[in-house]
Formats: C-alpha cells, structure tokens, sequence
C-alpha cells in the first residue's frame, strides 16, 4: 500500500470504534455522542440535568425529509457505544483528533497512533464541573478553538508598516487590496446620491429591504449566471456577510450534531467555525486526490476534482460512524485552490447530490474574480446549469466581500427556493440583518441599468488587476521550479512548497502530529525568519503537509514588492534542497 493510500484512509475512513472528525461537533465529546441537535442538548442540559427522564423526552432523532426545514423531533435517547475521539488544537489548524479520526493516521504502522484520549463519561463529567460565575461558557471557549491557528500566530508578530520595516507582511487574509483607486470614487459617488429617509430609521424586512433584492437579483443574474438564469429577489436572503447567511442555512438544513456538510479538501479554513459554532454541524471532509498519490508526486488539477468515487467513500464513511450526510459544500471558484469547476464535474455532483437526497450549496463569493477563462476553465454557475429552477435542494450564496473588496459592509446574500425554509430563514436573519442605509448604498451600487454596468466594468478592470498579481507570483515561482497550481480564479495561489519542508521524525509516534510539526516550522520559519505570513495547507485540511494558500492580493504594491522579494529571498536560502 502506497505512503499517500496509508495516510488518505486513515485520515478519510477511522478506523472501526472511532467517531470521526467530530472535530465539526463541538459538544460530541461531552454529550456522548448521543443523536440530536447540540443546539437542543444546549437548550435542554440544564433543565434535564436533575431529572434525567425529563432530559431524555427532550431529545429527538432526525427528520428523514431532506428537502424539508429541520421540524422539531421527539423520541428517546440514544447513547451510541462507539468510543468518542478527543480532539486537540494542533500546531496547524483547529482541533485535530490525535491520529486516528484525524488529519493523518499511523501510515508507517498500524500500532503507531497516539495516546488515547480520555474516556467520553470523563470528558463529560469534567465539562459539568461548577465554575466561576463570571467565567465564559464552555461553548463560548468551544467556539475560539475552532478558530484556524495562523489567525492567532497573525496577531503575535508585529505587522509590517513604515515604522515597522522588519515587521509580518500577511497574505493570509483573502482581501483585495488592489480595488481602492477604482472603488472609492464609485462609493462616494453613490453614498452622496443616496440620501437618508425618514422610513430608513425604522425596522425593515428580514429578508433585506426591496431595492437592495431587487439590485442583487439583477446583479447575480449578469455576474454570476451570465443571464443564463434569472434570480428573483423574491428567493434572496440578504444578511451580515456570506457566513451569516451560510450559518442560518445549515441550521434550516440539519440538526447538527450527528448530521454532516461534505467538503471537498482541501477547503476555506473558516467553513468549520461558520458551520459548527452555533449551527452544530459535522463535517465530512471529501477526499478527492487519488490513492495511489506519493508524497513527491505532482497534483494535477483534476485530482482535486470530486467526483462519484470521493463522494460515495465519504458518505458511506460517515454513516459507518453514525453521521448522516445532509449537503455538500462548494467553494465555486474554489477557495483555496484558486480554479472553477469544469461544468462536467458540476452536473456530476448534482446528479450524485439527487440521487443520495443531498442538499447542494454553492459558495460563489468569487464568481466576479475569474480572471482567466482560457483552455476550456470558463466560469459556470450551479444555477446556470438548472434554468428551470434550482428546486428544494439546491441553493447559492454569495456576497460582495472579495469582487468588490467590501468586507467591511458585511453584504451577503443566499438564493433558495425551498419554501419550506424561508420563513424561519427570514426570523433567523433577524440576527443578521444588513442595515438599512448600507441597503440602500448595495442599490445604488448594484441597481438600475448604469450601476450594474458600471459595476461589471469595475469588475472586468479589478480582474485584469488580478491577473498581474497572479502571472508575477507565478514567474517567481516558475524561476524557482516551485510547483503550483495555474491560478484561474479568486485572491490565490496554491503553491506546494513540500521540497521545503523539514525531515520526517522516524521516531515520531504519530505521522499526522508529525506532519502537522514538519508544517508548522516550515510556516514559522517563513513568518518569523522571512516575514512572510502565508495560510499553511493543513489548516485547510490538505491531507499531505507542504502546501500554501498565498493571497497575492492582500497588499499594496510597495508591500506586494518587497513580499516577492522576501520570497525569494527564501528560496534563494533553500535552492540546494
């Protein structure tokens, strides 16, 4: 069995008695695996707590209807009997399960794992212990571990600026640096034209106010459809950002808890906070690269593509381990990876989606950022594909964070037409709700026939920006013979910089611990030796160590200069590896 085919199943498929990647479960651990919603467990802990069979009327099993919103359940507890793997923040990322169920498994032997973890009853009489009153709650301090660890290794070094030359340049961080020449005029142009009204002061539709649907119908169906569909405002859901509005989806579509998302890996590090904090999700990772991959060997492309095989094996695993599959997630383009999905691999994984009663949501944040559609990658919606509607099952989100560089707006919006769902999405976007005078500013922006023109000839200028950026990095790379990969679309570059990184450990008891460590220096020798902060791949879930996500947008141009310069620097250090 190959190096790749050891550490892939094992990190993808656990082994018999273990509970996998409940990583996306915060409470799995100290609820005992038991069958219902984290949320509900929450909501019913305390008042159970003194009357077990009170406890065990409010739990419920999950609703078989996939295509309609979660409903309430009822019906006994269950306790499953499978151990529960305990879950550490590791040197990489989030919470990893120490080997088995985790990123990496014992590859070079079956006997080598890492120390077993305590026992579910421990774990869960622990968790019940009195505390402070004035301490924060144990699923508020849950919700920080779920934060991927480079955000905090960001804020530990000083960043660079004029006064701190020496500082962190962060090309961590997915924004566009380069859109505020062009982009600020357009705003102000648009704030000055849109004056404050008196019926602005009072409450608005949960659901977004009607111009501000109506712009971003219009809007999503030029960018991202291409008016090969039409968006109606009547099925928009315009929230605080893109995961605002992912986190109120998933909590229509599952229960949590011992329901899971599938996400093709590697995939946008946030998705596990977005989808576990408050919403209680699993999460499913979907392996795509194929088995028989070596630790040196390249990775085309379409190795990244999932397709029946990756999908049947992840969903199979999951219910194996008691976790039922309830949507696949897309980063479409992807984020990390920088490409689209060809239209082929599309309506597979809608057919496949259809076939195994599975929601579909398309993440298309950067559909306005393909900047290069040559050899056969053009840019297609998942909406473009079903002109006839997208039914109950399929749903797209989107937001005006990246193409437009608007992050601090917090636009979002997602596209539904399960009835069934919109009116608890709606009260739970009461949570999230954009404010009314930034809604008018999204209307100016986007509505009418001028502001969408307008706002295409931005983004077609904002793309050839991007493919600058992209085509420098790439040369630089190309003149180090650095292996990554073509760039097509968002802020990225994948760059694999496994040739980089330290000597495996053969005394190591653990191969993902190891791999995560041999990461991690190679990420803190960049960070702290060569000021540059780069999102290292493991806590992106990449299951083999030595891949970078490098947002080559994320600077200006002096700092964007002088971070190619520290980069090869770099690698000019370590050209005789």
């Amino acid at each position: 069995m190959s190096y790749y085919h050891r550490c892939a199943v094992a990190s993808y498929l656990p082994s018999a008695g273990a509970t996998p990647l409940s990583l996306a479960r915060p409470s799995a651990a100290l609820t005992g695996n038991l069958p219902f919603s984290s949320r509900q467990f929450n909501s019913a802990r305390d008042r159970g707590r003194s009357d077990p069979p009170r406890l065990a009327s409010l739990l419920s099993h999950k609703s078989a209807n996939n295509g309609s919103c979660t409903p309430p359940r009822s019906g006994p507890a269950r306790v499953s009997s499978r151990s529960s793997s305990a879950y550490v923040a590791s040197s990489a990322g989030r919470m990893t399960a120490r080997c088995a169920g985790g990123r990496g498994y014992a590859r070079r032997g079956v006997g080598r794992r890492c120390a077993s973890s305590p026992a579910p009853e421990v774990l869960a009489a622990e968790s019940h212990s009195p505390r402070n009153s004035g301490a924060c709650s144990e699923r508020g301090l849950r919700a920080v571990n779920l934060l991927p660890q480079y955000l905090a290794d960001a804020r530990s070094v000083p960043s660079y600026s004029p006064d701190t030359p020496e500082g962190v340049l962060n090309l961590s961080v997915a924004e566009n640096r380069l859109v505020e020449g062009a982009l600020l005029p357009q705003m102000d142009r648009v704030v000055a034209g849109t004056p404050f009204k008196a019926s602005d002061i009072y409450y608005q539709p949960t659901h977004g106010m009607e111009d501000a649907r109506v712009a971003m119908a219009q809007y999503m169906t030029r960018v991202l459809a291409r008016d090969m569909f039409v968006f109606s405002p009547d099925n928009l859901i315009l929230g605080a950002g893109c995961n605002a509005v992912l986190e109120n989806l998933f909590f229509c579509i599952s229960e949590g808890g011992s329901e899971g998302v599938m996400l093709p890996t590697p995939y946008y590090a946030a998705f596990e906070f977005d989808l576990v904090a408050r919403a209680g999700m699993t999460i499913l990772p979907v392996n795509t690269l194929p088995l028989s991959l070596g630790p040196d060997d390249a990775i085309p492309v379409n190795a990244y593509y999932p397709n029946r095989t990756s999908l049947d094996a992840a969903y199979d695993a999951a219910l194996a381990n008691g976790v039922t599959p309830r949507a696949i997630l897309l980063s479409h383009p992807n984020n990390p990876l920088g490409i689209c999905y060809p239209k082929f691999v599309l309506l597979d994984i809608l057919d496949w989606a259809k076939s195994r009663s599975v929601h579909v949501v398309s993440d298309e944040i950067y559909a306005g950022s393909v900047y290069d559609e040559e050899g056969g990658t053009e840019w297609t919606s998942v909406a473009s594909l079903l002109p006839a509607g997208l039914g109950d099952t399929v749903h797209i989100v989107y937001a005006l964070s990246k193409d437009f560089g608007l992050s601090g707006l917090r636009v979002g919006a997602l596209y539904t037409e399960n009835e069934d769902m919109k009116t608890p999405l709606r009260k739970l976007n009461d949570m999230c709700q954009i404010s009314s005078h930034t809604q008018n500013i999204v209307a100016g922006l986007l509505g009418g026939r001028g502001g969408l023109d307008a706002s295409v000839r931005f983004l077609n200028g904002n793309n050839e920006g991007i493919k600058v950026r992209s085509l420098r990095l790439m040369n630089l790379l190309d003149d180090h013979n650095v292996p990554y990969l073509h760039g097509k679309a968002g802020l990225f570059l994948w760059m694999d910089l496994r040739a980089y990184l330290p000597q495996s450990d053969p005394s190591a008891l653990c191969d993902a611990e190891d791999d995560d460590r041999r990461e991690r220096e190679l990420y803190l020798d960049l960070m702290k030796k060569h000021g540059l902060l780069f999102t290292p791949g493991r806590s992106m879930r990449m299951p083999m160590p030595g891949f970078f996500r490098c947002v080559f947008t994320a600077a200006g141009e002096e700092e964007f200069n002088l971070a190619l310069g520290r980069l090869e620097g770099f690698l000019g250090d370590n050209n005789n590896l």
